[in-house]
């Protein structure tokens, strides 16, 4: 069973520290992103630490519940830190039968 986005929160925010959430975020794949520009898109130096954190537990969150279908620069995009420059490709979403 896949864990509640409850339970993914409380990790990212109260088990990791900063650096392993933005090493989490910066290698995740497909694509992965550099760390100077997850630090220029969430506003590390324009917002402060503390709001670059919630933003990167933000970011984090739709990376997992995206389930490996959206790449760190288009959660960024989603969330307006980045220009869309195309559409953002569908999530696609399966059930799966359990045998018995």
């Amino acid at each position: 069973m896949p864990p509640t986005p409850q339970a993914v929160e409380f990790v990212i925010s109260q088990v990791w520290t900063p650096v392993q959430l933005q090493d989490f975020i910066c290698s995740f794949e497909p694509g992965g992103i550099s760390t100077d520009l997850l630090q220029t898109a969430l506003g590390l130096h324009e917002l402060g630490e503390l709001d670059y954190i919630d933003n990167m537990i933000t970011a984090a969150l739709r990376l997992v519940m995206a389930g490996h279908q959206r790449s760190p620069e288009q959660v960024l995009q989603e969330m307006g830190a980045l220009p869309v420059l195309a559409p953002l490709p569908p999530i696609e979403v399966c059930i799966f039968e359990i045998p018995f």
